[in-house]
């Protein structure tokens, strides 16, 4: 895997260097998630390959993710934790809706891939990038 941030060639689902945290653990959380993204697509006319199931492992790892990004920001005391788990919990209501018609339908479509991107890049710009601006304010980070 590729440490976020370093060049290679880009598929439909990437993090734009805007989107990086300045975090490992919270970069390379949101890379895998794309990764595992790309690889459903790039495998959506493949009859054989397991696309629900792999779905399903991708919303695993955002619970990790997520999980393991409130506890950074607990550690921090960042003062917008709770809000932020709000967000989480909310961000996923939006990931099982979509994983839950997938699994109905018994597969997945290019639209429901865009949706998971939509809204793990709507998690990074509209919470997490204010976290590293706590960071920052704070000293803990340096860009």
């Amino acid at each position: 895997m590729k440490r976020a941030g370093e060049s290679r060639i880009r598929g439909a689902f990437f993090i734009p260097r805007s989107g990086l945290v300045g975090i490992d653990e919270i970069d390379d959380d949101h890379q895998s998630v794309v990764d595992a993204l790309e690889e459903v697509r790039v495998h959506l006319e493949d009859k054989a390959y397991s696309h629900v199931p792999k779905t399903r492992e991708i919303v695993q790892t955002l619970l990790s993710h997520f999980r393991r990004e409130e506890d950074l920001m607990r550690s921090a005391d960042y003062p917008h934790t709770e809000a932020h788990c709000m967000h989480h919990d909310q961000t996923l209501g939006h990931i099982y809706r979509i994983v839950g018609n997938a699994e109905l339908s018994e597969k997945v479509t290019l639209g429901d891939l865009r949706d998971l991107y939509r809204t793990l890049l709507d998690d990074i710009f509209s919470a997490d990038l204010n976290f590293q601006n706590y960071l920052f304010a704070t000293n803990r980070l340096r860009g």
